[in-house]
C-alpha cells in the first residue's frame, strides 16, 4: 500500500514494510470498524513460542523402602516483533486547514502524525525452570508408613537476548540495563533527563534479577490405629514453590520503555506561507519528534525470589457398617514472601492536597515496583460421610 500511494516511510522504510502494516488514519467525523480509524494495527503475527520440556522419573523398591527420584527441566522462549499502530504511521485529520476533516485528508495535510520505532527487530525473551526431587516411603511396620521428601527448584530470570530489558533502581533513581550493548539500543528521542546505568555500575547482576532457588521438604505418615484396620490416621506437612511460570516473573521485559518509543509530529496551525512538516505521503520528517517529558518505569529487587506455601493436614478415617465410612480432618496452609505491586511515586496519605505533594522521583510519572513480603493463611475443618 505504501508503495502504491508513493508513501515515504523514511530511512528505515524497508524495516517498516516488513511488518506489512497499513498506515492508521483517523478522519474526524468518520467512524470505522474500530470506532474511528481506517488501516490496521498489526497484520503480520510472527510470534514464536517454543517450550522444550525434559523430564524423567525413577522408582526403586528396596526392602521396606520405596524410593522415587524425578527431574524436570523446561526451556521457554517467547519471541515476537515489537508492534504498534505507529510503525506504518498514525495520521490525524481534523479539518484545521479547510474546516472539513475529509477535505484535509484529500489534500494530504494531517494535523499530525505519530511514528513508532523499535530498538530491536525481534523481542526474543527466554528463561528456564529446573526442578529435582527425591522421596522415600518407608514402611516402618504393618501399621505405620512414613514418607520423607525433598524438592529443589531453580528459576532463571527472564532475559531478552539482545539486551532490551531494564529495571528501575530506587537507590539512585536510574534505569539499569544489562550492559553497554543495551545502552546502544536506547531510542535517541528518549528523554535525556532520565539517568541510565549498566548493571555493573549499579551493582546489579547482569540479568538484573538473581536466579531464584528453593528447597522444599515434605513429610507424611499413615497409621492404622486399630487391629481390624477400620480406623486410620493420616497427616502431612510440606513446602511448595508458587508456580514459577507466572507473568510476574517477566519484570519490565516489554516492548516499551527506553528501547521502543512513539514520537509525534504536529503541523503548523496555518499553512499560509508555511511548509507542512508532515503530509500523507511523507508522514515522517528527518528529525526526532516530540516525546513525553516524563516516563513510567518499573522493576523489582534482585533477590525477589519465589513465594513459598506451607501445607499441612491431619485426617481421621473410620469405616462404618457396610460400605459406609466417615472422615474428619483439618487442612491448613500458610504462604510467605508473596509478591505484591506498589507505585513508588504515589504520594503517601496525608492532609496536603494530592496535586501539591511532590513525587519521590519527579522525572517519572509512575513506578510499578514488585516486591515480596505478603502473607496469607488458610484453615479449614473438613468432614465427610
Amino acid at each position: 500500500f505504501t508503495d502504491a500511494v508513493g508513501m515515504d516511510l523514511g530511512a528505515d522504510a524497508a524495516s517498516r514494510k516488513s511488518y506489512r502494516q497499513l498506515p492508521r488514519i483517523r478522519v474526524t467525523g468518520f467512524i470505522y470498524g474500530d470506532g474511528g480509524t481506517v488501516g490496521s494495527t498489526y497484520v503480520d503475527d510472527s510470534r514464536q513460542q517454543r517450550w522444550l520440556h525434559f523430564r524423567d522419573n525413577l522408582s526403586v523398591q528396596y526392602r521396606k523402602h520405596t524410593f522415587k527420584f524425578g527431574y524436570d527441566h523446561r526451556f521457554k522462549r517467547d519471541a515476537r516483533l515489537p508492534a504498534s499502530a505507529g510503525i506504518g504511521s498514525q495520521q490525524t485529520y481534523n479539518g484545521q486547514y479547510t474546516g472539513e476533516a475529509f477535505a484535509d485528508f484529500l489534500m494530504g495535510f494531517p494535523q499530525g502524525t505519530a511514528r513508532f520505532t523499535a530498538g530491536v527487530p525481534l523481542l526474543d525473551r527466554r528463561y528456564n525452570e529446573l526442578g529435582v526431587f527425591a522421596q522415600d516411603s518407608y514402611k516402618a511396620s504393618q501399621r505405620l508408613t512414613l514418607t520423607f521428601g525433598l524438592r529443589f527448584d531453580r528459576l532463571s530470570p527472564r532475559r531478552e537476548v539482545h539486551g532490551a530489558f531494564d529495571v528501575f533502581d530506587p537507590g539512585t533513581g536510574a534505569i539499569v540495563v544489562p550492559d553497554q550493548q543495551s545502552l546502544s539500543l536506547i531510542h535517541p528521542a528518549f528523554p535525556k533527563s532520565i539517568p541510565f546505568k549498566t548493571a555493573e555500575q549499579a551493582g546489579f547482576p547482569r540479568t538484573l534479577l538473581n536466579p531464584a532457588r528453593t528447597l522444599a521438604p515434605r513429610i507424611g505418615f499413615a497409621y492404622r490405629a486399630s487391629q481390624r484396620g477400620n480406623l486410620v490416621v493420616r497427616g502431612g506437612w510440606g513446602t511448595y514453590s508458587v508456580d514459577a511460570g507466572t507473568s510476574l516473573n517477566n519484570f519490565r521485559l516489554f516492548d516499551s520503555g527506553p528501547f521502543s518509543l512513539t514520537e509525534t509530529f504536529l503541523n503548523p496551525g496555518r499553512l499560509i506561507g508555511a511548509t507542512p512538516l508532515v503530509t500523507l505521503d511523507h508522514p515522517f520528517p528527518t528529525g526526532l519528534g516530540a516525546v513525553p517529558a516524563s516516563v513510567s518505569a518499573g522493576g523489582a529487587p534482585p533477590n525477589i525470589g519465589i513465594p513459598v506455601t506451607q501445607q499441612y493436614n491431619l485426617t481421621v478415617e473410620r469405616q462404618l457398617a457396610g460400605k459406609w465410612a466417615a472422615k474428619l480432618g483439618y487442612v491448613g496452609s500458610r504462604s510467605t514472601q508473596a509478591w505484591y505491586t506498589v507505585d513508588m511515586n504515589r504520594p503517601q496519605p496525608g492532609l496536603t492536597p494530592y496535586a501539591q505533594v511532590p513525587k519521590r522521583f519527579p522525572l517519572y510519572r509512575s513506578i510499578s515496583w514488585f516486591d515480596k513480603g505478603g502473607n496469607a493463611w488458610y484453615n479449614a475443618l473438613q468432614a465427610g460421610l
